[in-house]
């Protein structure tokens, strides 16, 4: 698939100079990685990325074509394990590889006066930061700021769990966020901070979760002690090293480790009669379920319907990324995710799916308790089974260039839409 016609699009230049600078990362700035379906295409599209290097396997070539129309860079045909040996162990690659130059840069100074921008405090997860920028493109967020230290590059996983996001919402690197934060303040930027004010101690798991081990860091146990003074169970002190070997690569642990009894779980009999649920249709990734979990303790939801088949297990990584929300918000585990939907049908529950291609939009479903809202899995979305044992699927309409969310982040957004109509 030969180019017809020559790149077209602006070469950045130089970025400009500007307080608070970009830090160095070394070489990190030199070349972008993107890689998987919507970073490619997105960047394919943007005249402003200037491209330098396009792998793809023959199927994705097709189908390519289809999408994208003429090529302004020529793309060289590889296997796919070609390609696996470029990207992260484990990355889903979807047969598409680019190696492009880095965006160019806004500045505090250029920043529109009716601006919305975000403003990220040392968030180092590249999935979280992704699902972030994401979110943004769907919102239509001019910038992020975020710090030369103690923050991803805009490449490889975070550019894939942008999800092609990083094409509409610019990184503005700064050295120091609180000089950051003066500056704009003295723009007339309003700055908000969003803080839960701390994740859920320690001490106050309800006595129902029955604790067998409890490892802690010095620092760690001392801190619990102060906020936690009668702990359920003696602390044992160790070094950060003997947790990091319990838990999974590159988990940031806190220097604290707690092994517990499962959580009881309720049946779908036992669920209040003014009921707000979640059902979750093969959403496989535990960060994303975690995150789920977190949002739904905070909307006071009743229980998250799940299959025991393609879920994950409520421990590690999940328990992590809920924060502290699996105390709140039980799992109810089911063999039949239909099935169990049309046993809370036949119970009162109004069953509402979420799907970014319904033709509906949530705001125009009128909803009543008990409800069920049912999920599903990034890309594939609900299945068709699923959809049928709806009482309706809407969709979330988006202001911005990216029109799907991560699945946790539209949750949190349906939640609040569901809750707001309900109080209101």
């Amino acid at each position: 698939m030969p180019p017809d016609r020559p790149f077209r699009g602006r070469p950045p230049g130089r970025r400009p100079e500007r307080p608070f600078g970009r830090g160095s990362r070394d070489d990190r700035d030199d070349v972008a990685i993107l890689y998987g379906w919507h970073p490619v295409v997105e960047a394919l599209r943007n005249p402003r990325r200037r491209l330098r290097r396009l792998l793809v396997t023959e199927n994705a070539a097709d189908r390519l074509t289809e999408t994208v129309g003429t090529l302004s860079i020529a793309p060289e045909l590889v296997r796919p394990d070609a390609i696996t040996r470029l990207v992260e162990p484990d990355a889903v690659h979807q047969g598409l590889y680019l190696e492009a130059d880095p965006l160019p840069s806004p500045t505090l100074e250029t920043l529109s006066d009716t601006g919305l921008v975000l403003a990220l405090d040392q968030i180092t997860d590249p999935h979280n930061v992704g699902a972030i920028v994401r979110t943004a493109a769907a919102f239509g967020v001019e910038a992020m700021i975020t710090t030369a230290r103690h923050s991803p590059s805009a490449t490889g996983v975070l550019a894939k769990a942008a999800s092609g996001g990083l094409e509409h919402v610019p990184f503005l690197e700064v050295r120091n966020l609180a000089g950051a934060l003066i500056a704009l303040g003295q723009r007339g930027f309003e700055r908000i901070g969003l803080d839960s004010e701390g994740s859920a101690a320690m001490g106050e798991i309800p006595v129902r979760r029955p604790v067998r081990r409890l490892l802690a860091t010095e620092n760690s146990a001392r801190r619990l002690q102060e906020e936690v003074p009668d702990l359920r169970i003696q602390p044992e002190l160790v070094r950060p090293g003997d947790i990091s070997r319990l838990v999974e690569p590159d988990a940031v642990h806190q220097g604290l480790y707690l092994e517990a009894d499962p959580l009881p779980s309720p049946t779908l009999e036992t669920l209040p009669a003014s009921a707000l649920v979640l059902a979750l249709d093969q959403i496989t990734d535990p960060h994303n379920v975690g995150a789920i979990v977190r949002t739904a303790a905070a909307f006071g939801v009743d229980g998250i319907v799940t299959t025991a088949r393609h879920s994950p297990s409520a421990t590690g990584v999940l328990a992590k990324s809920a924060s502290g929300g699996l105390e709140h918000v039980p799992f109810v585990t089911v063999r039949n995710l239909a099935e169990a939907l049309i046993a809370l049908g036949e119970r009162g529950f109004q069953r509402i799916g979420l799907d970014s291609e319904a033709d509906a939009p949530l705001d125009g479903i009128a909803t009543r308790r008990p409800l069920v809202v049912v999920l599903g899995a990034e890309g594939r979305g609900l299945r068709q089974r699923t959809k049928e044992c709806c009482d309706a699927v809407g969709r979330l309409d988006m202001p911005g260039a990216i029109k799907s969310l991560n699945v946790s982040n539209a949750t949190a957004i349906t939640l609040y839409a569901l809750t707001r109509t309900a109080s209101g």
